[in-house]
C-alpha cells in the first residue's frame, strides 16, 4: 500500500515538473511588463506588379513569413525604404517592422526607386544618407544636420560606399570610431567613394573606410 501511494506521489510530482515551463512562460511576474506578440505587416504583390505598403521602416524590416509560392528575396522581390515596404514579382508575405531607435536604417528600394529626401518635422530637409553600395544603392541609414555618430550602426562600419547630402549639410567622416584617425569633409553627393581620395594619402580612398560621422 505504501509503495502504491509512493508511486502515485511520484507521478503527480513528475506531472507538476512537466507543466512548470509552460506555466512559467504564460505568467507575468510582478514588475515585469506583459509579453505581447510582435506585430507584423502583410504586403502582397498583385499580378506581379510592385506594391507599396505603408509602414514606419526607419528601424528596419525583416521577412517574418512567406505566403506566396513565388520567392520573396530581399532586394529583388521585396525591400523597404522611406516610403514603406515594397513587394513585386508575386511576393506575398508578412513582415516584422522593427522599432525605430532614433536612426533611420532603410533597405534597398530597388532599381529606379530611390528614397525621397529625408523629411518630417525634425529634419528640416537637411542631412545626409550613407549607402553600402555605389550609386546610392543597397541598405542605407540617414542622419539629420546636427547629429553625430561615434560608432556606426551594426553592419555599416567600413562598409559605406556612397553619400547623398541634402539641404546644404556638411558631412565630416572619420577613418576610426570616436572621430579618430584621418578625416574628410564633403558638402556634395559622392556616388562612389572610390573617387574620393584621402587628403593625406592620395593612394587611399574613403570607400569602405568610414567608422564615425558628424553632420553639420
Amino acid at each position: 500500500m505504501q509503495t502504491k501511494r509512493s508511486i502515485q506521489l511520484l507521478g503527480l510530482l513528475a506531472l507538476a515538473v512537466s507543466l512548470t515551463p509552460s506555466l512559467s512562460a504564460q505568467m507575468n511576474y510582478p514588475g515585469q511588463p506583459p509579453q505581447r506578440p510582435v506585430p507584423t505587416t502583410k504586403c502582397e504583390s498583385q499580378n506581379n506588379q510592385r506594391n507599396y505598403c505603408a509602414a514606419d521602416t526607419r528601424g528596419g524590416v525583416t521577412l517574418a513569413r512567406q505566403l506566396s509560392q513565388a520567392q520573396c528575396i530581399q532586394g529583388r522581390s521585396w525591400g523597404f525604404d522611406a516610403r514603406g515596404i515594397w513587394v513585386q514579382a508575386g511576393c506575398r508575405a508578412e513582415f516584422q517592422v522593427k522599432a525605430y531607435n532614433g536612426m533611420p536604417n532603410w533597405g534597398n528600394p530597388g532599381q529606379g526607386h530611390r528614397p525621397p529626401t529625408p523629411g518630417g518635422p525634425n529634419w528640416g530637409n537637411s542631412g545626409a544618407c550613407f549607402y553600402k553600395e555605389i550609386n546610392f544603392g543597397g541598405e542605407y541609414f540617414c542622419m539629420k544636420r546636427g547629429e553625430t555618430n561615434a560608432n556606426l550602426p551594426p553592419g555599416y562600419n567600413d562598409r559605406i560606399s556612397a553619400i547623398k547630402v541634402f539641404g546644404g549639410a556638411r558631412v565630416t567622416v572619420y577613418n576610426d570610431s570616436n572621430y579618430g584617425g584621418r578625416r574628410g569633409t564633403v558638402q556634395r553627393d559622392v556616388a562612389n567613394l572610390k573617387n574620393w581620395r584621402t587628403a593625406d594619402d592620395p593612394s587611399r580612398t574613403w570607400n569602405d573606410r568610414i567608422s564615425s560621422i558628424q553632420v553639420q
